[in-house]
């Protein structure tokens, strides 16, 4: 992974591919660093150039420690975009990172050629609140292991047919267990609070670019109710509904690909 030091933030990077005028850019959600997409980043670099990195507040990414919201968040990816001469974008974004995704798409839009938001919302409901909130304080008081926490989270996450496949949990565990930079409780923490306090409905019919919408049937944290809400604010978009819970990128890659590749080819 790469590092651009920029302003008062050194973003953790990677550019996936060679492709000049298509490039996208990866936006992870809530406590996910750039991993999350790593069923995906392979099959898109064959025909895009594809840039994931670790939003502020988690992996390799490292900042003031101050708090921050989604716009800077947003800001934050405008700077990398510069750093890296990229003057057109393809944006993609889960759950979090389809906020981060809508207020970039608002305030750069001079950037941005398409937009994908993956299981998310343009302001969060309260069970996800929370669901969120309680899981942090579990984390800060350390009541229970990793292992334990990525265990409790699991149904947030993830379809029943997924948790029935016990190699896929146990993986996913494994994953959260054996992470080298993990998430601490400070960062966790700053990053619900922009993701909590963020509400966007009211500037979403500024989007102009074209914009996908996807959700998936069992997803808790991001419900179809909100994604449709998200939809029907952003004038022209285009909605689709996929099979499994929140964590799509993990849960269900190809099928998430085969909609990427097929709303930017058309």
């Amino acid at each position: 992974m790469e590092i651009a030091n920029l302003n008062e933030i050194s973003i953790g990077y990677i550019v996936y591919g060679h492709g000049n005028k298509n490039t996208i850019i990866l936006i992870s959600g809530f406590a996910s660093e750039h991993r999350v997409w790593s069923a995906m980043v392979t099959d898109l670099a064959k025909q895009y150039k594809v840039i994931v990195f670790d939003n502020r507040g988690i992996g390799l990414t490292t900042d003031s420690g101050g708090e921050f919201d989604i716009e800077v968040m947003a800001d934050d990816i405008n700077q990398l975009l510069t750093y890296l001469n990229v003057s057109e974008v393809n944006i993609v974004g889960h759950s979090m990172g389809g906020m981060i995704a809508q207020k970039f798409a608002i305030k750069y839009s001079n950037l941005v050629k398409n937009m994908i938001i993956i299981n998310s919302f343009s302001q969060t409901n309260k069970i996800t609140e929370y669901a969120l909130t309680n899981q942090n304080k579990m984390y800060e008081m350390e009541l229970l292991s990793i292992k334990d926490l990525a265990t409790l989270i699991l149904p947030w996450l993830f379809s029943n047919e997924f948790l029935n496949n016990t190699q896929s949990v146990e993986s996913f565990i494994n994953g959260m267990v054996n992470n080298p930079t993990k998430q601490s409780v400070k960062n966790n923490k700053r990053q619900l609070n922009a993701l909590i306090k963020a509400d966007l409905r009211n500037e979403l019919n500024q989007i102009n670019c074209r914009t996908l919408v996807i959700s998936s049937k069992q997803d808790l944290l991001a419900p179809f109710s909100q994604a449709k809400e998200t939809h029907n604010l952003i004038n022209g978009s285009l909605f689709v509904e996929i099979p499994g819970g929140h964590a799509s990128p993990i849960e269900e890659p190809k099928l998430l690909l085969d909609n990427i590749i097929n709303f930017l080819q058309t």
